[in-house]
């Protein structure tokens, strides 16, 4: 059982997952990463053989280089639970980035601000929109319906900002954001954050303490639609397209291990300054 508002330990993450019904998947899955993460490394001809994750291209100075008097263009992504959502809104803070916002067909969730957390609408207007050209990326999310990114909801908002904007996006959408559309004098990086080994336990326990700040009973449980749309075989699917980035010279790739928040956000400021 998740007790409210809990972290829970790897041990209780262990009894959660079983209580469940899903600690066969949990292997499964855990299994799937540790290859996906040698696979990656291999990739990039990096030595696979100790800590993958730890060899791809991250935190050290020397993996990242900004132009003198160009503005940022950030792409976030992750998978689920990792703490996007926390550091995109930190760096937005700290930088004042712009954010560029998807444009969904789905309705308004409770607390969501058209414009703001999303620019909402409906589908004929989306496949309008579509059939033009509009869009940077678009794809349809299975029971969740369509979502785009607009070019001119990313060339204007990089015309109004100051130092330069992010958006949270997957890995394929990010790449295929940044060939859309012309960017001059724009720096354009790729930020992967990734829990610490192994995969699966560190995201399983910020998924269960996720849902243990949820003051519903029902919503507070580790059901298999939650644990495999959150943690499931797409985000590794996801992950594996990082190896599209070895074909853009003009795109950065950072990949940091998200162990500790305010870690993570002290490197990212210390690279993006």
């Amino acid at each position: 059982m998740i007790q409210p508002n809990h972290f829970p330990s790897r041990k209780e993450v262990t009894a959660i997952v079983v209580e469940n019904g899903l600690k066969s998947r949990f292997d499964q899955l855990e299994t799937a990463w540790e290859q996906a993460l040698v696979q990656i490394t291999e990739s990039f001809k990096l030595d696979s053989s100790t800590q993958p994750a730890q060899q791809l291209p991250s935190s050290s100075q020397t993996a990242f280089t900004r132009t003198p008097g160009h503005k940022l263009l950030i792409g976030l992504a992750g998978p689920g639970a990792v703490g996007k959502g926390t550091i995109g809104a930190k760096l937005l803070d700290d930088f004042g980035f712009s954010k560029i916002v998807n444009t969904p067909t789905r309705p308004a969730r409770e607390g969501e601000i058209d414009g703001v957390h999303y620019k909402f609408t409906d589908l004929k207007t989306f496949q309008t929109q579509q059939s033009a050209g509009a869009f940077a990326s678009s794809l349809e999310r299975p029971g969740r319906g369509w979502y785009g990114v607009e070019k001119t909801e990313i060339t204007q908002k990089l015309h109004d900002a100051t130092t330069g904007c992010l958006f949270e996006e997957n890995p394929e959408n990010i790449i295929k954001i940044f060939q859309a559309i012309d960017l001059p004098q724009t720096d354009k990086v790729l930020v992967y954050l990734l829990p610490p080994e192994p995969i699966i336990a560190s995201s399983a326990q910020r998924l269960i303490y996720r849902l243990s700040q949820e003051p519903d009973s029902v919503k507070r449980q580790l059901t298999a639609e939650v644990f495999e749309s959150t943690l499931g075989q797409r985000q590794i699917d996801e992950f594996g397209k990082l190896s599209l980035i070895i074909d853009q010279p003009d795109v950065q790739l950072l990949v940091l291990i998200n162990a500790q928040l305010e870690t993570t956000l002290a490197t990212l400021r210390q690279l993006l300054q």
